[in-house]
């Protein structure tokens, strides 16, 4: 994991705290997940999440997922009924920064989950 290592560096993470399962800031997010999101592993308001989910129209059919893009990094929404749903449905995929929201069709679904799942570009 050159590029972690690199980025544990820069930071100046070592020791037990360069560890990518560490969750330094007690933030929920591990050194690893925070290196893939983009953000601070040693600040607690650094974290990855959807910033808002509203409807659009009155009948409730589309939303909108919003979250804080970075840089080098590319975004997907997946769609599952539950969360133990190994193969969700894609809804969206390779979304580049700036891009930071999706319109999602709800008007099928009776309930269910929305994820925004992020990668390193």
């Amino acid at each position: 994991m050159p590029k972690y290592n690199s980025w544990a560096e820069e930071l100046r993470l070592t020791g037990l705290n360069a560890n990518p399962t560490m969750d330094l800031d007690d933030d929920g997010m591990t050194n690893l997940e925070e290196f893939l999101t983009g953000h601070n592993p040693t600040n607690s308001l650094s974290v990855f999440a959807v910033s808002s989910f509203q409807t659009l129209e009155t009948d409730g059919e589309n939303m909108v997922v919003e979250w804080e893009s970075k840089p080098d990094r590319l975004y997907s929404i997946t769609q599952s009924a539950d969360l133990s749903e190994e193969a969700p449905d894609v809804i969206a995929e390779n979304l580049e920064y700036p891009v930071n929201s999706h319109t999602v069709d709800v008007s099928q679904a009776e309930s269910g989950f929305i994820q925004v799942n992020v990668r390193l570009k």
